[in-house]
């Protein structure tokens, strides 16, 4: 495979999606435990924004808080299956690397979504926007595949060799990780914790919590106040349910297929 710019990966993702839409819902019907410990973190009534909502199965942990609820996806036969499923929830067709929305959210959930944007300058923006759609005391909840297992060896070998050959363009953490028995390939890139660290503090966000599952990396962040600006409410008494505890493993989840 040779080299693609970040958006010509992006249109092709979507294109993939819209491909496997179907068959991709069905592996998408049970909880992930994240899904448990995210959801215990928002408060009732809450205005939350779920980015990459896919089928909207995240409505499913949410739905005892009663929260003020919006999914985007960027693909429309995901978002039909979601609309069918919650038909009294908001679902709008939207990139999430061009978030724009006339209204900001007490709570923002990012989950299994960021690993699939291509570039540091594309994920920054992604950031940025988010922050920008998030209530100064609001909570910033984001989860990450925790790629570096030996299953993927084969595709960290390729996308080394594929970054050589393109002249060093891109990064030889760029995979291509197939999904079902078809071998459909979608776009993962191979975070380390402390690129999404170094992100996250780049774009104004302090991380409350991080927390390591056998295949994802979770972090609970907010927005970075300004020095000797205090929040009016507390984060964790108008968020958390519960106050946030140190940083401790969860239990494990399947890996991405």
């Amino acid at each position: 495979m040779s080299y693609q710019s970040p958006s010509q990966i992006r249109q092709q993702l979507k294109k993939t999606y819209r491909q496997i839409a179907a068959s991709f819902s069905q592996t998408r019907s049970h909880p992930w435990p994240e899904f448990e410990f995210f959801g215990s973190l928002v408060s009732e009534e809450s205005k939350v924004l779920d980015l990459g909502c896919g089928n909207g199965r995240l409505y499913d942990f949410l739905q005892n808080k009663n929260p003020d609820y919006t999914g985007i996806d960027f693909c429309p036969e995901l978002l039909e299956i979601a609309h069918k499923r919650y038909p009294k929830q908001t679902f709008l067709e939207q990139d999430i690397t061009e978030l724009d929305l006339p209204n900001s959210f007490d709570v923002i959930l990012c989950i299994a979504a960021f690993h699939h944007i291509p570039s540091t300058k594309l994920r920054k923006k992604t950031l940025k926007l988010v922050l920008q759609h998030l209530e100064p005391d609001g909570v910033f909840l984001l989860s990450v595949w925790n790629l570096w297992q030996w299953k993927y060896a084969g595709c960290f070998i390729r996308s080394f060799f594929r970054w050589i050959l393109s002249g060093f363009r891109g990064s030889p953490r760029d995979l291509m990780i197939p999904f079902g028995p078809e071998k459909i390939k979608r776009y993962y890139y191979a975070f380390l914790p402390f690129e999404v660290r170094s992100l996250l503090s780049q774009q104004s966000f302090e991380i409350n919590e991080f927390r390591v599952s056998g295949h994802n990396f979770l972090f609970v962040c907010r927005p970075r106040l300004l020095k000797g600006v205090s929040s009016p409410i507390p984060v964790s008494e108008k968020i958390f349910s519960r106050p946030l505890r140190n940083a401790s493993p969860i239990a494990t989840c399947k890996g991405p297929s």
